[in-house]
């Protein structure tokens, strides 16, 4: 580490305000509030319009003001984001052809709504795929390539080109989505379908809905053709545009919080972040429990598993929304440290408002901006979050374990019908929550006996994973353990991994019964993998006992007169030939007195 970029970070480690214009723009204003947001030690902004805007979007007079902003950030020495010209869920005269369109069931007698196209009919249902206006269809690869001529090419390369890769280091795009209960379609979906698994998915319909016949296979397949849809037609596209004009794809997905959510309004994050420059994640409110009702670690450990596998430095996570104005710098710091151990590295700030008047000032809180009374004194926390950050950035993550991700499980059980609230658990199926608490429970456990760790996404792992000797690696990262959490599918690609992984004398564990599918059909196979793994329960003493004995750490963390420390967090990382170690307390509750023992030597 370099101990003068460690005292004083650039803005580079100094993260990104969502600036939330929202009145009638000025000039002279809103380069006094650029410049106070860099005294306020923030690097970055994204000039995000919101709710009460008075200056036209995309208007002359829009793209003077905010090449004002531009202009002013580069000689403040900040970097400006610019947001797409338009939200994928909000585009003003998109073509009927582009629309996104989604599967409905009906009961027979029901009318049929104008933009609604038959698609099968049984006993009782009719089945309808239905437009809707201004959704872009993020299934289809035409209408994402026209998308991007017009919210990219068109609204920002010709007032902003020249500063690309610049100043403006980073388009950012707010929860691409699809539309939960309503479940995803595009017009050319049932042919991918069919050549992909080698049946009907139109007449298979019925079973998306309702749990009769082989059900876990249907859902299964629909699930995972969507999402490869979804990753060519639109994740593909935006991130080579990027790439190309010298910006990064950035911003974070919708209901990243538990796998029943994510599903819903996604298909599954991980494999999204791939194709993210730097990806993201989104934490509303002051709780670290809500809206998944368990600790909020599947979102940041989703982000930075991937982000490591890929080799992407930094992670984002949007953070303090939804609070309140009595957010207190120690909540800023306990919030913004919980996302640090679990990976997450360059904070984006919810937000500063550019207006107050009226009711502006009630409208997504806590603003954290010049109306504060604490705000001359901000430069505390971000000069010591802009260190950590620059910390964290240094050398990599050191995990022993792998954990196979169980988003392709949950697909075979996923239940458009018991959705009856899409932004918390309400109604949600006792199977799906069993397999997403499951996994939760599991990453409690490895971060309380100080294992690092890191998720598996199946469809990653098909690209990415390899056996390096009795390592099981996934793009930049290698691992010494691989666990199987509750699971009923596996992937082909992922079962012959392990397979290898094991006869290189890697150690694979399994909890409960082995996965009784493979690619969504049912297989024997799963059961003789597990056959060859070690059995474990979802406990510490369980998973302690296991790692120690197969994969021995060499990290000892004990309290004053041999108590139990309590809950500490341990995060680990390689830095050149020197290992320097991180420790925290998750909890608010309890002060922690621990000592940290390391057998190895060249440690920090």
């Amino acid at each position: 580490m370099n101990k003068k970029a460690f005292r004083s970070p650039g803005s580079e480690y100094r993260g990104v305000s969502l600036w939330m214009l929202n009145d009638k723009l000025e000039t002279e204003e809103i380069l006094r509030q650029l410049k106070g947001i860099s005294d306020a030690g923030w690097g970055a902004v994204i000039c995000r319009t919101f709710n009460g805007l008075r200056t036209e979007y995309l208007s002359d007079e829009w793209n003077r003001i905010i090449r004002e902003v531009i202009e002013q950030a580069g000689r403040l020495g900040m970097k400006v984001w610019l947001q797409a010209g338009y939200m994928p869920s909000a585009i003003p005269q998109l073509a009927q052809d582009e629309q996104h369109r989604v599967l409905i069931r009906k009961r027979k007698a029901e009318a049929v709504g104008a933009s609604e196209v038959l698609l099968l009919q049984d006993r009782e249902h009719s089945y309808y795929a239905r437009r809707m206006e201004h959704v872009l269809d993020l299934l289809a690869p035409k209408a994402c390539a026209s998308y991007l001529d017009k919210a990219y090419t068109g609204s920002l390369c010709g007032p902003f080109g020249d500063a690309f890769g610049k100043t403006v280091e980073t388009v950012w795009v707010d929860e691409p989505h699809f539309k939960p209960p309503l479940m995803p379609w595009t017009e050319d979906l049932p042919d991918v379908f069919r050549k992909k698994w080698g049946y009907s998915l139109t007449e298979s319909l019925p079973l998306l809905f309702a749990p009769e016949r082989d059900y876990h296979r249907v859902r299964h397949h629909y699930w995972r053709t969507v999402l490869d849809l979804l990753l060519t037609a639109y994740f593909g596209q935006v991130s080579e545009w990027c790439r190309e004009h010298g910006v990064r794809f950035s911003g974070h997905l919708m209901g990243e919080d538990t796998l029943r959510s994510q599903i819903s309004w996604t298909g599954a994050c991980m494999p999204c972040y791939e194709y993210m420059q730097l990806p993201g994640i989104d934490h509303l409110t002051l709780s670290l429990t809500w809206p998944a009702e368990r600790s909020f670690i599947l979102p940041p450990k989703q982000c930075s598993s991937a982000a490591n596998q890929l080799g992407k430095k930094e992670k984002l996570a949007e953070t303090y929304a939804v609070s309140s104005q009595g957010i207190t710098f120690e909540d800023r710091k306990w919030i913004a440290e919980w996302m640090m151990m679990l990976g997450i590295n360059t904070r984006c700030y919810h937000g500063s408002f550019y207006s107050m008047r009226g009711r502006r000032k009630r409208i997504y809180v806590p603003h954290l901006s010049y109306q504060q009374p604490w705000w001359p004194h901000n430069r505390l926390i971000a000069d010591y979050f802009a260190r950590l950050s620059y910390v964290m950035r240094q050398g990599s993550y050191e995990a022993d374990v792998l954990v196979i991700h169980p988003v392709e499980s949950a697909y075979c059980l996923y239940d458009p019908t018991a959705i009856t609230n899409v932004h918390n658990r309400v109604g949600e199926p006792e199977d799906i929550r069993r397999l997403n608490d499951a996994l939760v429970v599991l990453s409690e456990n490895l971060l309380r006996i100080h294992r690092g760790f890191e998720y598996g996404d199946e469809g990653i792992l098909a690209r990415h994973g390899s056996v390096r000797g009795r390592s099981l690696a996934v793009g930049k990262m290698s691992y010494r353990a691989a666990v199987l959490p509750h699971l009923l599918t596996l992937r082909e690609t992922t079962l012959k991994l392990l397979e290898r992984f094991i006869e290189g004398g890697g150690t694979l564990l399994v909890m409960g019964d082995p996965p009784t599918r493979l690619d969504g059909v049912v297989d024997r196979r799963p059961a003789g993998l597990c056959a060859k793994a070690r059995r474990v329960d979802n406990t510490p003493v369980s998973l302690e006992a296991a790692l120690d004995e197969r994969v021995p750490t060499d990290v000892q963390i004990t309290a004053a007169g041999g108590d139990d420390p309590g809950v500490i967090w341990l995060h680990a990382r390689r830095i050149g030939d020197k290992r320097v170690f991180v420790l925290a307390n998750p909890t608010r509750d309890q002060t922690v007195h621990a000592t940290l023992h390391v057998r190895a030597p060249g440690s920090l």
